[in-house]
């Protein structure tokens, strides 16, 4: 039987995504690291800096719905993962149901968009970290998961900005967030209905960390 990495950290590219593992009893060491390339990038070097190769990374948190294959608050163990021209950067099983994932630079918000993404990839899934999570960690020879659960699917409609309410640490700015909706109250209602969004996905990912994973005391078997 594989033997498991000796230690085990989690990713989170934002604190909501950690704040809600950590409310459902996830018990492995968590790390918010900020959105997009650069902090995963950064992120897995210095984690892997301290740690060596005996070492096993999970990136989890939320993405966005390119299909009507996928719906809010289902989560999956992502296996496969695309480029934005379709590339794959993991082997593809043709057998496998699990919804394939593709890593983008900015925020899908329009439908049109997203259904263009999922034509030219053959992606259910799209995010701005697993790609660059993936190709960090192989060089390293760092074990790698992937956990995401769906926050938004093909009918949600994105308030427009919101790469703006987010910090590069992964924070919520708090005041830019209250001054939008001040001046766009009528964008309070798809604010709510993501926010609960999200967390439903989360709570699916923590459902998925707790059969894949286990906890430190009592791991899953590999």
């Amino acid at each position: 039987m594989p033997k498991a990495p000796a230690k085990t950290v989690i990713l989170c590219p934002m604190k909501v995504e950690a704040d809600a593992l950590k409310r459902a009893g996830i018990r492995w060491p968590i790390r918010i690291i900020g959105m997009g390339q650069n902090a995963t990038e950064q992120a897995v070097k210095e984690v892997a800096a301290s740690h060596g190769t005996d070492l096993r990374l999970i990136l989890a948190g939320v993405a966005g719905g390119l299909s009507h294959g996928v719906s809010i608050g289902e989560a999956f163990q992502i296996t496969h993962v695309t480029d934005p021209d379709g590339t794959s950067l993991t082997p593809v099983d043709s057998t496998s149901t699990t919804p394939s994932l593709c890593t983008v630079d900015a925020i899908v918000e329009t439908l049109e968009d997203r259904l263009k993404l999922h034509e030219t990839t053959g992606a259910d899934l799209v995010d701005m970290e697993s790609s660059h999570f993936i190709k960090a960690c192989e060089p390293r020879e760092v074990a790698w998961m992937v956990f995401r659960g769906v926050s938004d699917d093909v009918e949600s409609a994105i308030p427009p900005g919101c790469e703006h309410f987010i910090d590069a640490r992964g924070y919520p700015r708090i005041g830019r967030i209250l001054v939008s909706l001040a001046l766009h109250p009528w964008r309070i209602p798809a604010m709510v209905h993501l926010a609960r969004s999200v967390n439903l996905g989360m709570a699916g990912v923590s459902r998925l960390i707790h059969e894949k994973v286990g906890t430190p005391d009592k791991p899953a078997r590999p």
